[in-house]
């Protein structure tokens, strides 16, 4: 058994100079210290065999996570690679975490965002085929293609819409519940975003854009509070308004 899968703090080296620790450290970080720091990104990946086969293959800014918990000490280490971008200059290194492609992985990339963000890392997500890995994924498509997944992999904030659109559909939800779970989902992302991303949602699920617009206005008291001390003057219910939504659920 790798000693990544028996947790603690057992130590993982194979004599070969490929060496890593569980919780702290990364799988191949000394290795792919140098392409990280000309690349100013980094490939996160779950198995040191992933990250082997992605190094053999010349993605030699690959380290691994050694099991599916990302753990805020290694999010410290990687924000060491303070390379910049123009639009985000306040965050660090692109990470790309490319986890397996099924529920377990998808999980574990929604976790790993968060981490990362707290560590003032910029995420991405790198998309691969259902069931499939980075290993399997190089060794029966060749690197070009991973190039090709690296070359599209989406931001972290439309990684996590797009998970969350999925769920609304797969619950088929009632309109009007979701068009409140669109607006928690868009309150969750940076506000200079909010209204970008509420437009994308409400396409995505054919809810008025107009609709959703109001019930987040609706929705924080601020907008309805006294401006000069005097009683808060009364709203009229949503349906006074001209505010209606037709029961619809979403296949």
């Amino acid at each position: 058994t790798p000693a990544y899968m028996k947790g603690g703090k057992e130590r993982l080296e194979d004599g070969k100079g490929w060496k890593g620790s569980f919780g702290s450290c990364l799988f191949a970080l000394e290795k792919a210290r140098r392409a990280a720091a000309e690349r100013e990104a980094l490939i996160v990946v779950e198995g040191y065999l992933d990250c082997i086969t992605l190094h053999q293959a010349g993605f030699t800014n690959a380290v691994a996570s050694l099991g599916t918990a990302f753990t805020p000490e290694q999010a410290a280490e990687l924000r060491r690679y303070k390379g910049r971008l123009e639009d985000d200059a306040e965050l660090g290194p692109r990470i790309f975490l490319c986890f397996d492609a099924d529920a377990a992985g998808e999980a574990a990339t929604l976790k790993s965002i968060d981490v990362l963000l707290r560590a003032k890392c910029l995420p991405f997500v790198v998309r691969l085929e259902r069931d499939e890995d980075p290993d399997s994924y190089v060794r029966t498509r060749g690197a070009p293609a991973f190039q090709a997944r690296l070359d599209t992999a989406v931001r972290w904030d439309q990684f996590k819409v797009d998970c969350e659109i999925a769920e609304i559909k797969l619950k088929r939800l009632p309109e009007t519940q979701a068009v409140h779970t669109v607006e928690r989902l868009v309150q969750a992302l940076p506000r200079e975003m909010w209204d970008k991303w509420l437009v994308y949602v409400a396409k995505a699920l054919g809810l008025s854009v107009d609709d959703v617009r109001n019930s987040r206005f609706r929705s924080n008291p601020a907008n309805f509070a006294p401006a000069d001390g005097r009683a808060a003057r009364h709203v009229a219910a949503a349906a006074e308004l001209g505010l209606r939504f037709v029961p619809r659920t979403y296949a």
